[in-house]
């Protein structure tokens, strides 16, 4: 299911733009409007999108795509203790999901309770992504 949801992100976003010779663009140029196909990509385990006993789906609705680096890009954390985000993408170049390290200024050592619900946004002329860490005042 997860798996499927993901490929609905890629999909969408990939219509606007077709790259060439990319596993993406070859499943997408094989498909009529108005269908759905999943795409077997690399990368893609429970491992990544599981923190401790929750997911980083939850809270969620959407990735973004950048169509200056042809990713998809995500942030998104469980209801767990912390670590409680992860920052995934997944490259049309290499067809492949990865964990990114890091970014430091997800949650504090108190904790923090993780949405990714309408948090995750770019800037689509410079391919700038920004992410909004809930119960904070500030825009990363």
């Amino acid at each position: 299911m997860l798996k499927k949801i993901l490929a609905t992100f890629v999909f969408v976003a990939v219509i606007a733009g077709q790259a060439s010779a990319t596993a993406l663009s070859d499943k997408t140029t094989s498909m009529q409007p108005g269908t759905w196909a999943e795409l077997a990509t690399n990368g893609f385990t429970d491992a990544m999108l599981r923190i401790n006993a929750g997911f980083i789906f939850q809270f969620a609705e959407g990735a973004v795509w950048d169509s200056i680096s042809r990713q998809v890009l995500f942030i998104g954390g469980a209801h767990t203790t912390i670590p409680n985000e992860k920052f995934i993408t997944y490259s049309e170049a290499t067809n492949e999901w990865t964990q990114q390290p890091s970014l430091g200024w997800f949650c504090g050592s108190d904790g923090c309770v993780h949405h990714a619900y309408d948090q995750n946004a770019i800037n689509p002329a410079k391919g700038d992504f920004y992410h909004f860490t809930y119960g904070s005042s500030m825009t990363q």
